[in-house]
């Protein structure tokens, strides 16, 4: 960690929340330090060095850091666009000035009386063919050069909002261990038994109240999480869309620190979701836990678990990842965002259900399309996925049931809209970026709590 007051030299340690006097709120950057000096970008003026114990009078920081840093190259991009775009938006402001300056020169010159009375007399206006073909032409490679960095930024901008995302989480939960004297559980039952029903209900295993609820709280949010009624049965939570016996109202309410500013926002979805492990299901058989040499970090039921108890440790253990929420369009499918249903077959083991999700779609193939659509649910229809296939796989999501539920045996892998991999949470509170070239045998070993198998190359 980098004390701000006193930033060591060569890093660039934050992006910063700021208010300026009119109370308009922005933010800035600091991308390098030199002892008591820092340079700070308060797009779109120039970079510039200021005094780090000067920060909050020069631009009314407010004392907290969205990003912090582990070394320069994190925010390489930064500073380049600081410099570099700057310096390129100069010159093509210069250019497109003196293009202009030099038609109306053009113009003026036509007009002149020397060329009226070459011509006759006669004035001619506005612009020749071959004029407004450059002026196009110019207007094209500005817009061409422009556009793109434009759209890296606002991509880095949500890059760097979705691992504060996370890293609010990753807050919540350590919150909830020191408080409470136990992380969250996987999914919380209902309060009260359900009553007997008459003829008896199928069994299904219910998804129960996730992770996401119980840490609802730490994140400034305990008015909503007074609202939950926690005798919700959750058994709506597998229909398209999802309902609820007594949190119906509760389904509309939308938390934005949820939701990954890159990925498709439908109201009360969830971008972010809790690592379940590396087993097709989340039980052995339905209400049996599964051992820790395949479970993820969080216990099932009354089960609890303490960070001492993560014995792969903390920083080798992942929390929470991204997945796309699904595209609640149910006539066609997404494959990036839908699961496929009823895939034939028996997932036992994770090499069951990834040979399984391989197999050759059919146009009669069912899907569900409305997965993470709600934030109040646990299960892997909506806050939870497994390490059983890389990050942004080719392989679609499946399962072997007619509908994702919290035993839905199958794939539910990591998906995001970032090129290029996923961001993901780990136990001490960490974020980092996982590409999709990771090695599998790598990624289910970061997937467990207790496996053994913990690579040095994550």
């Amino acid at each position: 960690m980098i004390r701000l007051c006193q930033p060591r030299s060569g890093t660039a340690p934050a992006i910063l929340p700021v208010v300026q006097r009119s109370g308009k709120g922005h933010f800035v950057a600091l991308l390098e330090s030199r002892g008591e000096q820092v340079l700070l970008l308060d797009f779109p003026y120039p970079p510039k060095w200021v005094r780090s114990g000067g920060l909050r009078q020069a631009v009314g920081w407010d004392g907290t850091a969205l990003h912090v840093a582990r070394d320069p190259l994190q925010l390489l991009w930064l500073r380049l666009s600081a410099f570099s775009w700057f310096r390129i938006g100069l010159v093509l402001s210069a250019t497109a000035v003196a293009g202009f300056c030099a038609v109306r020169f053009a113009m003026s010159r036509r007009a002149s009386p020397r060329v009226r009375a070459s011509i006759g007399g006669r004035v001619r206006g506005g612009f020749t063919l071959i004029e407004l073909i450059v002026v196009m032409a110019v207007i094209g490679v500005l817009v061409a050069i422009i556009t793109p960095a434009i759209q890296r930024a606002r991509e880095a901008s949500r890059r760097t909002q979705c691992q504060n995302n996370l890293r609010q989480i990753g807050i919540a939960i350590t919150a909830h261990e020191a408080s409470r004297g136990q992380f969250p559980t996987l999914s919380v039952p209902r309060s009260k038994p359900a009553p007997p029903t008459t003829p008896p209900t199928p069994p299904l295993v219910t998804s129960g109240l996730s992770i996401l609820y119980q840490v609802l709280p730490y994140l400034d949010q305990a008015p909503l999480f007074g609202r939950v009624d926690t005798n919700d049965d959750t058994r709506g939570a597998t229909d398209e869309p999802p309902k609820s016996s007594t949190n119906e109202p509760v389904l509309t309410i939308s938390v934005p620190v949820f939701m990954c500013p890159s990925d498709r926002w439908f109201t009360g979805s969830a971008s972010y979701r809790t690592c379940a492990g590396t087993s097709p299901g989340m039980f052995t058989t339905p209400g049996t836990p599964l051992p820790n040499s395949s479970r993820g970090g969080f216990a099932t039921g009354a089960m609890v678990r303490r960070a001492a108890e993560i014995r792969d440790g903390l920083s080798n253990t992942v929390f929470f990842s991204e997945k796309l929420v699904g595209d609640q369009d149910p006539s066609r499918y997404s494959a990036a965002r839908d699961t496929i249903l009823e895939v034939p077959g028996t997932f036992m083991l994770p090499d069951d259900a990834a040979r399984g999700c391989r197999l050759p779609l059919s146009a009669s193939d069912l899907n569900a399309s409305f997965g993470g659509a709600s934030w109040l649910f646990s299960g892997y229809g909506h806050t939870c996925y497994n390490h059983i296939l890389t990050p942004n796989s080719r392989v679609p999501d499946c399962t072997t049931m007619s509908a994702v539920d919290a035993n839905a045996a199958g794939a539910h892998t990591a998906r995001s809209l970032h090129a290029g991999g996923v961001h993901v949470l780990m136990g001490d509170g960490a974020t980092r970026f996982v590409g999709e070239e990771i090695d599998l045998g790598v990624w289910r070993a970061v997937g467990t709590i207790d496996s053994g198998d913990v690579s040095r190359d994550f």
